[in-house]
């Protein structure tokens, strides 16, 4: 399974990903002019003030901000550098001043028809530090689909789309240090894996004994359920009574033409060892974040050799092995991208 970022003469290996989430510290979170202060939280709760993307970016422990706002932002980057690779959709139009979550513009991914499983180029980030044993990182993007993007890929190119990779850049993004969001076959339902493909962040069905592997069934894809009020979340089910899509249960599917908040806590415990974590959430941007992956009691493998930890993002629409068959032009966006070593607070509505 792999992958391959194109600038003007290298070629970066393969893409699969997952994560986590826990606070040091119960917190306040800090007053913003006109705004009232919010309440202590407990260290195990998503922060609650929502606040614009410049605000928090302004957030301490912000690492990366990228907002997708300046016509340079989309200038094809040179390798190893962090940005637009275009690959074999240099023909496309990454920068859309209209459809965005916030400021000026956001980055717009295209599928043509017949574009194998590469279609529409990468952004690669950089975090500028790495996140390794006994480290927690936090992520937050906007994410939008357009109709088209709801096909159902499996029947048609034999694969399905991933939308972001945490990984080692010198390892790459299919290596045994990856964590990935996917559209699990096609059917709208965010789901993560990790190693490649080798492992799985479900669990069982009280929400939090490992699957890796997906020995027991039925197990759940989703398993947000075991959350406090207000960011309790999902509970869906694999293989009950059927192997799905659909799926059963209380699940959450994208929908089209919707902004959402993904956002990530992932705790890195010792490598090998089952003491790290990798928490999501998810809500129509503005809305109340639900989380949707409990990982928790997890084990994380490390590159061999052994790297300095997660310190990139790959955001991608790359469909492993997707035959390049006629199908309408499909769009996603990204927008609003924030890497942090604290808690991210969650964003304002869409104006």
């Amino acid at each position: 399974m792999k992958v391959f970022i194109l600038s003007a003469s290298l070629v970066l290996a393969a893409l699969t990903a997952a994560f986590c989430w826990s606070f040091a510290n119960s917190r306040s979170v800090p007053a913003v002019p006109g705004k009232p202060e919010t309440l202590t939280q407990p260290d195990d709760q998503v922060p609650v003030e929502k606040r614009s993307f410049t605000e928090r970016c302004a957030s301490p422990g912000v690492v990366v901000c990228e907002g997708f706002d300046k016509p340079e932002n989309f200038v094809p980057a040179r390798w190893p550098g962090s940005g637009l690779y275009p690959g074999s959709c240099s023909a496309c139009t990454f920068r859309d001043t209209t459809v965005k979550a916030s400021g000026n513009s956001s980055f717009r991914m295209d599928i043509p028809g017949q574009s194998g499983e590469r279609p529409a180029g990468n952004w690669a980030q950089h975090f500028g530090t790495a996140f390794g044993p006994r480290s927690t990182f936090y992520v937050q993007f906007a994410f939008r689909a357009d109709s088209n993007w709801f096909i159902n890929w499996d029947a048609l190119v034999g694969s399905w789309p991933k939308l972001a990779i945490f990984h080692n850049w010198s390892g790459g993004t299919c290596a045994t240090e990856d964590l990935v969001l996917s559209n699990l076959r096609a059917s709208g339902a965010p789901t993560m894996y990790g190693e490649c493909g080798a492992t799985s962040l479900n669990t069982r069905l009280d929400g939090k004994t490992p699957d890796p592997k997906n020995d027991v069934v039925p197990y759940l894809i989703q398993q947000g359920f075991t959350d406090a009020a207000p960011t309790t979340g999902y509970a869906c089910h694999n293989y009950d009574p059927q192997a799905g899509p659909p799926y059963t249960g209380h699940c959450i599917y994208l929908q089209a033409d919707t902004w959402y908040t993904f956002y990530w806590k992932i705790h890195v415990g010792d490598w090998g060892e089952p003491n790290s974590s990798i928490e999501a959430y998810v809500a129509p941007t503005g809305g109340q974040l639900k989380k949707f992956i409990n990982a928790v009691h997890w084990k994380l493998n490390s590159n061999n050799p052994p790297d300095g930890g997660f310190d990139s993002i790959t955001l991608t629409q790359y469909m492993t092995s997707a035959k390049p068959v006629p199908h309408p032009i499909a769009h996603v966006w990204y927008d609003d991208l924030i890497v942090s070593s604290k808690p991210i607070p969650p964003p304002a509505p869409v104006q």
